[in-house]
């Protein structure tokens, strides 16, 4: 008979090793908790500074707006558009810098938009370095005219018809993009006298990006036909926008008798002012029309196959007749400008007005090389036999300028684009044909600011802009003088005849006068992260602000979030 053995088993040795793994675990939990509690504290320490030092960053631009508001000289007065170095503030060391958003350098005599970075840092360790550091932004407008003023041309709005506006096919209505203001993402103003339904018309897939049209509150509820684009806003006064005059060219009229010049293959220059019947530029001849002169066509001007005009100085050139270009340019170089008056139509193919190029790209996409488009001033001769004068732009062409008159009918057609803006009668645009505003061109003080000084307490427009003056430099000077207000116009100001009075001087203690109105928004904080954990050190790997690499704020290197 065979007998079962039962096999005794012994767990002494798992049970200690049960032991053993239950102890390594409740360590690595302690310690891993008296770890976390010491790293707490430094994130806490470095949190409150950080928090401090933001509220410090934002005390510094609050002080940066006062010092704009004033009427010290700010634009000449400063050491790289500083503020303020290492002023004491709130518990923290601040500074703050300006820069000019349309030159991207330090504030200049004719800056008015700037974008202005203060920098904050709180308890500086014994290593020189901070425990907290943050920065904020903001962007401002600050008026070179600190006395009070109007701008009376219109260039507040982008597009400015008596009549009509049509928009067809692919067209397009936008902000200039590379133009330095844009990046503010203002609104593309049009402005009109059009009161039947419709007149304000697109149609297929023309777009008008980010538009608001200004008209009488008589005007159709209808005014404005939109067949698909983006929303376009409408905004009625209780007035007629006026529309003054162009300025006057000064020339005497044709009497006949004058010689024509034709430069065939060949390069010159003029330096004096001069008087021509009929101007032909063409197979590749370059002109160039040198220093402060003024040059009279009783005729035509026609500029053609390949052939360039060279603005080097401040030209004007008065055309009676016609503009004829195809394959051909007009360049001015920098520093320059040029003032064209026309008397009848312009016809441009394939050709191209703007600043001096080093290559013969005309880009219609709102990418083109930014320039001020000021300098490039086109305006009607109205006192000449026609009644409508038209610009056509064909093929791809492209032009920078400013364009004014009372009977201006602008077309862009195919691939052809306006850079700057447009006041006139009539405003189409065909094909792919596109228009870009360049804000720039906003003084702030038009029909589109409400607080305008253009308007009375009860939104009533004053009466002495009624109408009854024009561009001209005499009419703005008896504006300026029956207003008492400085008159922004054709690019420059004109104030009243002995100026206005000098604000009394405050009394003694009280705070300095800040007579001068800043509009400004907060854009951004920014702070090194680097130093919520690591103070004074890279070792979390540099994040924004001024002691790390991170992300630019606006490009300029000082670090923070760029919106």
């Amino acid at each position: 008979m065979t007998m079962s053995r039962k096999r005794i088993v012994h767990h002494h040795g798992i049970a200690m090793m049960l032991v053993l793994f239950s102890v390594t675990i409740a360590t690595i939990l302690a310690t891993a908790y008296l770890v976390s509690r010491d790293n707490s504290l430094a994130i806490s320490r470095n949190s409150s500074a950080a928090s401090r030092a933001r509220w410090a960053a934002l005390s510094g631009l609050e002080t940066a707006v006062a010092i704009l508001q004033t009427d010290t000289d700010w634009r000449a007065n400063h050491t790289n558009g500083m503020l303020l170095d290492g002023y004491p503030l709130a518990g923290a060391t601040v500074t703050a810098t300006a820069l000019d958003i349309e030159t991207d350098q330090a504030p200049n005599p004719d800056s008015e938009y700037l974008r202005v970075l203060a920098m904050a840092e709180v308890d500086t360790n014994d290593d020189g370095t901070a425990e907290g550091r943050q920065s904020a932004v903001l962007l401002a407008y600050v008026p070179r005219v600190a006395e009070p003023h109007v701008a009376v041309d219109l260039a507040e709005f982008a597009i400015f018809v008596r009549d009509t506006m049509e928009m067809s096919s692919n067209s397009t209505v936008a902000r200039w993009a590379t133009a330095p203001l844009s990046k503010l993402g203002g609104r593309v103003n049009i402005g009109t006298h059009a009161q039947g339904s419709a007149d304000i018309e697109l149609n297929d897939n023309a777009v008008c990006v980010d538009c608001t049209v200004y008209h009488s509150i008589g005007a159709s509820g209808t005014l404005v036909r939109n067949n698909g684009g983006p929303s376009i806003s409408q905004i009625g006064l209780p007035f007629l926008i006026p529309f003054p005059a162009s300025p006057d060219h000064g020339q005497a009229d044709p009497s006949g008798g004058m010689p024509n010049l034709t430069l065939n293959s060949d390069t010159a220059t003029k330096s004096s002012n001069d008087r021509y019947y009929t101007i032909i530029v063409e197979n590749d001849s370059r002109w160039t029309l040198q220093g402060d002169i003024t040059i009279v066509v009783d005729n035509d001007l026609r500029i053609r196959t390949d052939s360039t005009v060279i603005i080097d100085g401040n030209v004007t050139l008065v055309v009676f007749e016609d503009l004829e270009m195809n394959l051909g340019s007009i360049e001015v170089t920098p520093g320059s400008s040029l003032t064209f008056f026309n008397g009848d139509n312009a016809t441009l193919t394939n050709s191209y007005i703007g600043e001096l190029r080093s290559d013969n790209v005309r880009d219609n996409t709102g990418y083109e090389q930014y320039m001020n488009a000021l300098v490039i001033r086109v305006l009607t001769i109205e006192d000449t036999p026609h009644t409508v004068r038209e610009w056509h732009l064909w093929g791809n062409s492209v032009m920078k300028a400013s364009l004014y008159g009372e009977t201006l009918k602008f077309v862009l057609h195919q691939d052809s684009a306006l850079y700057g803006r447009m006041a006139g009668n009539r405003f189409a645009l065909w094909g792919n044909g596109a228009f870009y505003y360049d804000p720039a061109h906003d003084e702030r003080a038009g029909y589109t600011m409400p607080d305008s000084n253009l308007y009375e307490d009860d939104g009533s427009l004053v009466a002495a802009y009624f109408g009854g003056f024009t561009l001209d430099p005499d009419s703005l000077q008896a504006l300026a003088d029956t207003t008492g207000m400085v008159i922004i116009a054709n690019g420059g100001t004109v104030a009243p005849l002995g100026g206005p009075p000098p604000p009394p001087d405050p009394p003694l203690g009280d705070p300095t006068p800040r007579p001068v109105p800043v509009e400004s928004i907060l854009v951004t904080f920014g702070s090194d992260m680097s130093l919520w954990e690591y103070p004074g050190s890279d070792e979390a790997g540099g994040g924004g602000g001024a002691g790390g690499g991170g992300t630019e704020l606006f490009g300029d290197g000082s670090g923070g979030i760029d919106p």
